[in-house]
């Protein structure tokens, strides 16, 4: 990457600017911020039509643009609960930056940036107008080309865009119904082009083999003599034999089948791959990941019809398996399990298809209500039938996700155990079909940040504003909504970006943080409408309680059902629980932790907390 800061201070006026973003435009894209040089410019010029100028250039930067969809820099609160503000918004920008916008989708030397700024017209309500999505179209594919003669010339440098961009072109082609031949042929280019790397040409014929609807069989006429080329070259360098075993051949096998070609030399090839990989552990710690190996390895020589390697590598497995010890165990699925657990997940998916039908506040009273979250009697049952009197006088002690022992006496043990048992049917049942209905309906657009937002102003306390009185005894008008609406819309964004792109790597970390902390407050919140004390003595004064403390108190827990309270349990309590708030508080999850199902079981608790009201009668303060 060339030192492009500097090369940004040597521009002296506007004109200079546009040919400089328009020489650079695909190395920008590829590993630079796109706003900066108008950023930089800006800032020098005094001339306040260039700054106006360079302002709605800067906007158009911020898009982010991934498969089909513009995704916008950021997201904040409106002044109106429950509704946001977006930046750059691409359904509110000003007539005069529209007229600008179509003048540099005309006049731009740089194909990207034509392409940028005719996605941006083909999606803006007021030029929605299918010239621009073919405008882009064409663009897309010059780019495509572009990256081919550079890399040509270069070695290799940029063709790494071309998936990505490749990703937008189709993404036009199914949502304008544009012909894609030119698309096709700039590909075809591509993959014939023998400078290109062939991690950018098997990451196009991934996408190829994913738009079954663009590209049909006749598309891969003569692919697959291509593919096996360019395999042969990275078998005989035994370049990398994880990428060949996991991704290359896989990839090879779908192109048999899709040409009805003969894939069983590549199962083959498989085969002889993973009985090699088995002979690189030669740690016994590591017996268990050889014995992986060959298995698969049994599968492919059964695929591949080598009855004689088959049984070699049985004999193998027969030889190891004996001698592999493990910490944990591993349960196997016969036949009769593995197809009722497939035909458990094809009902899942049905039944969220029908929760999309219903009218949005009917569905969202029905994740508020949690039909589908197992019962605190179910579990009361199961852990009562399941328990062994003589047991209750052996000590116990657990182990929690961040390695720390503590003694359980048998109140305690009981309440591991429930919430043991309800985590596990939650897994199984629960969050799967929760993953199809929120997760799937992000994707499919039937769940979004405004009609999430309105439900929770219109149907839930949580969208009442709230008074609280400073220490001048002041009062200070607010409302919740305010507080969670960052969560649910980064949660909301990072879903679509997700379901859009195979490049786009979604992060749950901003918005679990987020909504964790937040329905700790609203536990409180929920308290002090109670009239009920959040506050705890210490020796040195009085403190604020955490999630499971207020989660703990009798004054609180009696006004919600013992469903309600067994999920409020199983996602705060240190007590058998997940414990999310202080996993997050105390920075315990890496990285890898952060995942979606957490986000899905504290959107279920926000709308489960959501459904009670407070309702004051005479003498008493009552929950519905």
């Amino acid at each position: 990457m060339k030192d492009y800061d500097n090369l940004i201070d040597t521009i002296g006026s506007l004109e200079d600017l546009y040919c400089f973003v328009d020489d650079a435009s695909l190395e920008i894209e590829e590993g630079y911020d796109a706003a900066a040089p108008f950023l930089k410019y800006r800032s020098k010029t005094q001339d306040p039509i260039e700054k106006q100028l360079l302002t709605w250039e800067i906007e158009v930067a911020c898009f982010s643009f991934i498969g089909s969809e513009i995704f916008s820099f950021a997201v904040s609160n409106a002044t109106q609960p429950g509704s946001i503000v977006l930046y750059p918004d691409r359904e509110r920008m000003e007539n005069e930056a529209i007229t600008y916008i179509t003048q540099r989708a005309r006049e731009a030397n740089s194909a990207l940036l034509r392409g940028r700024y005719n996605q941006l017209l083909w999606q803006y309500p007021a030029t929605k107008n299918r010239k621009f999505a073919l405008a882009a179209y064409n663009c897309y594919c010059e780019v495509i080309q572009n990256c081919t003669e550079r890399d040509s010339r270069d070695g290799g440098t940029i063709s790494s865009l071309v998936a990505r961009i490749l990703e937008n072109t189709l993404g036009l082609v199914t949502s304008a119904g544009i012909e894609p031949a030119i698309l096709k042929e700039r590909i075809k280019e591509l993959l014939n082009n023998q400078s290109i790397p062939f991690a950018t040409k098997h990451s196009v014929i991934e996408h190829m083999l994913g738009a079954g609807k663009v590209f049909k069989v006749v598309d891969f006429d003569g692919l697959l003599q291509l593919f096996e080329s360019e395999i042969q070259k990275v078998i005989k360098n035994r370049i990398d034999d994880f990428m060949l075993l996991n991704y290359y051949l896989p990839t090879a096998i779908k192109i048999s089948e899709k040409v009805k070609a003969n894939a069983q030399p590549w199962y083959e090839q498989m085969g002889y791959l993973n009985l090699g990989m088995a002979e690189k552990e030669t740690d016994k710690q590591r017996d268990w990941i050889k014995l992986t190996y060959y298995t698969a390895a049994i599968e492919a020589f059964r695929l591949s019809g080598n009855s004689t390697e088959k049984k070699r590598t049985e004999q193998l497995h027969y030889e190891l398996k004996n001698g592999v010890t493990l910490e944990h165990h591993i349960y196997h699925f016969d036949d009769d399990e593995i197809q009722r657990r497939v035909q458990v997940d094809d009902l899942l998916k049905k039944k969220a298809k029908r929760l999309h039908k219903l009218p949005l506040k009917e569905f969202y009273g029905l994740l508020s209500k949690g039909l589908f979250f197992p019962k605190f009697a179910e579990i009361l049952k199961i852990t009562q039938d399941g328990s062994v009197p003589w047991l209750k006088g052996i000590s116990n002690y657990h182990f929690d996700g961040n390695k720390n022992i503590s003694k359980l006496e048998n109140e305690q043990e009981q309440k591991h155990h429930i919430l043991e048992v309800y985590g596990n049917l939650l897994s199984d049942h629960a969050l799967p079909l929760l993953h199809y209905t929120l997760i799937g309906g992000i994707r499919e657009g039937r769940i979004t940040v405004n009609n999430f937002m309105e439900f929770l102003v219109e149907h839930t306390w949580i969208g009442k504003p709230t008074i609280s009185y400073n220490l001048n005894g002041e009062p200070h008008q607010t409302n919740w909504i305010f507080q969670v609406a960052p969560a649910i819309t980064e949660f909301i964004h990072q879903v679509r970006a997700w379901g859009e792109s195979d490049y786009y790597k979604p992060s749950f970390i901003l918005c679990t943080d987020s909504l964790a902390l937040k329905l700790e407050g609203l536990f409180r919140s929920f308290s002090q409408r109670l009239n009920v004390s959040t506050s705890i003595g210490k020796r040195k004064g009085t403190q604020e309680a955490l999630a499971h403390d207020i989660l703990n108190n009798e004054a609180i827990r009696k006004y919600f059902d013992e469903d309600d309270r067994l999920l409020f349990d199983y996602v705060f309590s240190n007590e058998g629980g997940l414990n999310i708030r202080n996993n997050i508080a105390h920075c315990f999850y890496s990285p890898e932790e952060y995942h979606p199902d957490k986000m899905l079981l504290l959107l279920a608790v926000l709308l489960r907390l959501g459904k009670y009201d407070i309702k004051i009668t005479e003498g008493d303060t009552e929950s519905q």
